[in-house]
């Protein structure tokens, strides 16, 4: 399995393409992410099966339900974090101060598949893990691919830091403890592929990362 990691501009988010066999799957779809997505299927011949959302925040999600459509992929998430997909005004309650053009990518929708703590998702030949990691929101989730040693984390954690816990659905004491029932316990060479900013080790985050002390 080979991934390609993209960063989009508006929030700086990270978001990851998977490939495993002329089949991809896709972690986190934001704003001005669709046509890079469609591009690099195009280009490698790939079709897109899956789409996996770390989290319900719109700046991760904003066009999972328009690339769903123009792809026919099937979305899967978190059951506790399903109604950002389908509800809009849970993002302008959050995002109150910008406008309606903000939007004009989401497209509400059911995801096909809800997500509990523990889940296999098969990709191919491939075997990735489910880890329910609450505390950024309620259903929030890591994914592990034990084969490479990496674990794509949303913003559960960063290097260096947590994801923020002052939005609804936020808790920080959660958090921190999901990241150490969960994460912590992987070994320090796995690498952590974020939903912002540069990548780390679980090693290195023992080290560094103040949150994280004990």
């Amino acid at each position: 399995m080979e991934y390609c990691n993209f960063v989009s501009p508006m929030f700086g988010n990270n978001y990851y393409i998977l490939d495993e066999g002329g089949e991809a799957m896709v972690i986190d779809v934001p704003l001005e992410s669709t046509n890079t997505i469609l591009d690099y299927l195009e280009k490698n011949e790939l079709v897109l099966k899956k789409i996996i959302l770390t989290h319900g925040h719109y700046d991760h999600i904003a066009e999972a339900g328009l690339l769903s459509q123009k792809t026919k992929a099937i979305i899967l998430m978190h059951e506790n974090d399903a109604d950002y997909l389908s509800d809009v005004d849970k993002h302008q309650r959050i995002f109150s101060m910008v406008g309606e053009a903000f939007y004009a990518n989401f497209l509400p929708q059911q995801a096909d598949l809800l997500l509990q703590h523990g889940d296999i998702i098969n990709f191919g030949t491939q075997e990735l893990k489910v880890l329910h990691t609450p505390g950024h929101t309620q259903g929030g989730i890591c994914i592990v691919h034990e084969d490479s040693k990496s674990v794509f984390v949303g913003d559960t954690l960063f290097a260096g830091s947590i994801g923020r816990t002052d939005l609804p659905g936020g808790d920080l004491k959660q958090l921190i403890s999901s990241i150490k029932e969960n994460l912590l316990v992987l070994e320090n060479d796995f690498l952590v592929l974020t939903g912002h900013g540069d990548k780390t080790t679980i090693g290195n985050e023992k080290i560094i990362n103040g949150y994280l002390a004990t």
